[in-house]
C-alpha cells in the first residue's frame, strides 16, 4: 500500500503500519518538498546500508538495455542528460535512477526509503554504451534536500542540489569530469542565502587548481570579493557522491 500524505495543521504522514510522522512542507525553487522531522525513535536515514552496484566495463546495446539490466536493479529513470563527456564526438549519457528500499527500525517498524543513484554511460562506435562510473546509492531528502537537475556542458557533468530551512536557502552545483583517468569532482559552486538578514555568500572552488573565489553581499550593497588558493588535500570521486549538500568540502 502506497504511503499517503495529509497536509494541514500539524501535517502528518500515514504509514502502512499505522505509524505517524510529522512533516514540514515548504515551497522551494518551484517544488513542493515534504521532509520528515527526524527524532530518536524514527531515524529514517542514518545507518541504512545499500549495496552499490558494480558497473565499470559493462556493455549495453541501448539505454533501454541498461535500464532493464541487473545493474539498474529495478530503478526508475527520473532524469537524464546527454552530451560528449570524453571529447570523442560520440554522445554519452548520464541517468538518475530512483528506487524504494525497505529499512527496518529497532522498533520493528519497516519503512520505505527513497534512494537515488547516478550512472555514467559512454557512447561507443558504431553503437552501444559502456558503463564507466556510478555514484553511491544514497537515501534522499534527509532534511530539506532537493535534487534540482543536471546537465552535460563542456564535457563536464553538472549536478545541482538545493537545501532549504526556515531561515536559509542553499544551491550547490557539483561539476564532475575526467581528471587523470578517474571521474572526480573538479568544480564546486555554493550559493547560500540568509533570508532573515538578506545576506548571501557565493563560493566557487576549482578543485584541480585550488583556486577559490568568495563573494559576500548584503541586500543591494556592493559585494565584497575575496580570492585565494586553498590546498586540495584529497580528491572527491563521483563514486562517493551521496547527494548531500556538504559533499566535496575541502
Amino acid at each position: 500500500m502506497r504511503t499517503t500524505y495529509e497536509f494541514g495543521e500539524g501535517c502528518s504522514m500515514a504509514m502502512p503500519n499505522g505509524a505517524v510522522l510529522c512533516l514540514i512542507v515548504v515551497m522551494f525553487a518551484g517544488h513542493l518538498v515534504a521532509s520528515p522531522l527526524i527524532d530518536a525513535n524514527y531515524d529514517l536515514f542514518h545507518g541504512i546500508a545499500v549495496e552499490n552496484n558494480v558497473c565499470r566495463g559493462e556493455q549495453f546495446t541501448s539505454i533501454d538495455d541498461f535500464i532493464g539490466s541487473p545493474i539498474a536493479d529495478g530503478g526508475k529513470l527520473v532524469d537524464e542528460a546527454r552530451g560528449d563527456l570524453d571529447r570523442d564526438r560520440i554522445p554519452d549519457w548520464v541517468g538518475l535512477l530512483q528506487r524504494e528500499r525497505k529499512e527496518e527500525l529497532e522498533t520493528g517498524i519497516t519503512l520505505n526509503i527513497e534512494t537515488l543513484q547516478l550512472f555514467v554511460l559512454i557512447g561507443e562506435s558504431p553503437a552501444g554504451f559502456r558503463c564507466v562510473e556510478k555514484s553511491k546509492e544514497a537515501p534522499f531528502r534527509e532534511g530539506l534536500v532537493l535534487y534540482e537537475g543536471m546537465e552535460i556542458k563542456n564535457s563536464r557533468l553538472i549536478v545541482q542540489i538545493n537545501t532549504k530551512t526556515l531561515a536559509t536557502a542553499k544551491a550547490v552545483h557539483y561539476t564532475f569530469g575526467l581528471n587523470e583517468g578517474s571521474w572526480e569532482l573538479v568544480g564546486l559552486r555554493k550559493f547560500e542565502l540568509d533570508t532573515g538578514s538578506d545576506t548571501s555568500i557565493e563560493t566557487v572552488t576549482n578543485l584541480v587548481t585550488g583556486q577559490v573565489t568568495v563573494k559576500r553581499q548584503r541586500g543591494k550593497e556592493r559585494p565584497l570579493v575575496q580570492r585565494y588558493r586553498s590546498r586540495v588535500s584529497r580528491s572527491h570521486s563521483l563514486e562517493d557522491f551521496d547527494f548531500s549538500d556538504d559533499y566535496g568540502s575541502l
